[in-house]
């Protein structure tokens, strides 16, 4: 009987882990060379506004996915900046954000992944 409840056991830890993140969408529409993976990407919050010269590579959305963990404000603009870069993206504008509350801990976000000709 021991045996038979590792299988589940493992299959339960597994969906578990998976879950304690936050999910992520993303919609291509075009892409550049791919950036370094440690490239400085500008964030351009709602309230900002937003850069004059730029062309638009994706939009991403994070959400929460359940019960998750890693999806603090901090991890969920990180995320965003690595894909940025993956695309060649160098700019992020921010076009929507929910913040945590008592429905959700997680910070959750719509935003556009482009590309500022002459970025300040």
């Amino acid at each position: 009987m021991k045996y038979k409840l590792r299988p589940i056991l493992i299959i339960t830890l597994a969906l578990f882990i998976q879950t304690c993140s936050y999910s992520k969408n993303i919609e291509l529409t075009s892409t550049r060379q791919p950036l370094p993976q440690n490239c400085e990407v500008k964030v351009y919050s709602p309230d900002e506004g937003t850069p004059e010269n730029f062309e638009v590579f994706a939009t991403v959305r994070f959400d929460d996915a359940g019960f998750s963990v890693s999806c603090s404000e901090d991890d969920v603009k990180e995320a965003m900046r690595i894909e940025a870069c993956k695309i060649g993206a160098n700019g992020i504008i921010i076009i929507k954000e929910n913040f945590p509350s008592l429905l959700s801990t997680c910070y959750r976000a719509t935003a556009k992944l482009v590309y500022v000709q002459n970025k300040p």
